[in-house]
């Protein structure tokens, strides 16, 4: 599986951020685990 690129990791990171209130370095992290490689994952596992 390939490393996903920088735009792909960062923009749901900025999106999360963007809501004004603060976040925990652990927040965006498990966003990132969770959300992005996961979905990362599976759009290429998928075919």
């Amino acid at each position: 599986m390939a490393i996903p690129d920088y735009e792909t990791l960062m923009l749901p990171i900025l999106k999360f951020a963007n809501d004004g209130n603060e976040h925990s370095v652990r927040e965006a992290t498990d966003l990132v685990i969770n959300g992005v490689c996961t979905s990362y994952r599976s759009q290429n596992t998928q075919g």
